[in-house]
């Protein structure tokens, strides 16, 4: 959930994929020829703004109660 669900396709990116032809010859002999190759595509970075210690600080002062709560900054 969160940020990495919402910016999904983009933290992603797109995999590679390989074609190959396969013969079996008659002696069992296998031959393979690939026939072409599309490089993997790496997914882009996501910056935020959030502050690891304030992010933390918020976290526990969520969990001193168990009443439900939630915290917008």
């Amino acid at each position: 959930g969160g940020l990495s669900e919402r910016y999904d396709a983009q933290l992603r990116g797109v995999p590679g994929q390989t074609v190959v032809r396969q013969r079996t010859a008659p002696d069992g002999e296998v031959d393979e020829t690939e026939l072409f190759t599309v490089a993997p595509q790496a997914g882009a970075d996501l910056r935020t703004t959030l502050e690891v210690p304030v992010q933390q600080a918020a976290e526990q002062a969520l969990h001193t109660d168990e009443r439900r709560a939630a915290l917008v900054a």
